[in-house]
């Protein structure tokens, strides 16, 4: 299948709390999430997977008639909303929807233009790629491989992403952002507690003659003086 510019996501997989090989998508569009189905024209269409041992590109989601249906090799296994997890047992809200019939090491990609942060070993969600193109965030989760990792072929991950691996360390991901910014914080208040333990400490002396300064010079009325001399001299 013949494509323009595309953007690597990683492998599917299993990490994380996951109970088998399956792609957990969640959208985000100004601030509001909804389900990935529902968003089939504006960014499913655009979504596109190969199967391990395959050379096409198959399209998650392609128009038939006036509609994007799914692909019949993919399943929309678990929907947005509310449901018993299967690994806890309990229920919660599931805030994306799962995709199952993909083996282990299907890989995905986005046709068109945008930019890839990657977070690895994150909780539950485990291996996470998220995807920024116009107003919308596409988060994939349970990845075997996020993109650039050494287990990805170079000529593969540049006909995937139209990238190349000197582009690609040019990224830096939302945790290296969090580290660097924990890092200046903790520097900034190191250095006011060694200035704090090397000030010299001040005697009251000093103290009662720093509050001196603080008030104006010259003379100061005293009103008790001042009385005093006016009667004297009337």
């Amino acid at each position: 299948m013949a494509s323009g510019p595309s953007l690597y996501l990683g492998r599917i997989g299993s990490t994380g709390t996951s109970t088998a090989p399956h792609a957990h998508w969640e959208v985000m569009k100004d601030g509001k999430r909804f389900p990935l189905s529902k968003a089939r024209s504006d960014i499913g269409q655009y979504l596109q997977f190969r199967l391990p041992e395959q050379e096409a590109w198959q399209s998650l989601y392609s128009k038939q008639g006036n509609d994007f249906v799914l692909n019949p090799a993919a399943a929309l296994t678990s929907p947005m909303g509310m449901r018993r997890h299967p690994v806890h047992g309990d229920m919660r809200e599931h805030m994306g929807e799962d995709y199952g019939g993909f083996p282990e090491g299907t890989q995905l990609r986005f046709l068109g233009q945008g930019s890839v942060a990657t977070h690895a070993n994150r909780g539950g969600a485990g291996n996470v790629s998220s995807l920024r193109t116009g107003p919308y965030e596409l988060q994939t989760f349970h990845l075997s491989e996020l993109p650039g990792a050494s287990t990805t072929r170079g000529k593969e991950q540049q006909e995937a992403t139209g990238t190349t691996k000197a582009e690609e360390k040019e990224e830096v991901t939302g945790d290296a952002f969090d580290d660097l910014l924990n890092s200046y914080i903790e520097t900034q208040l190191m250095q006011q507690l060694v200035q704090q333990s090397s000030a010299k400490a001040q005697s009251p002396f000093e103290k009662f003659s720093q509050m001196l300064n603080m008030f104006p010079t010259g003379a100061m009325a005293n009103p008790l003086t001042d009385q005093k001399q006016q009667q004297q001299t009337g």
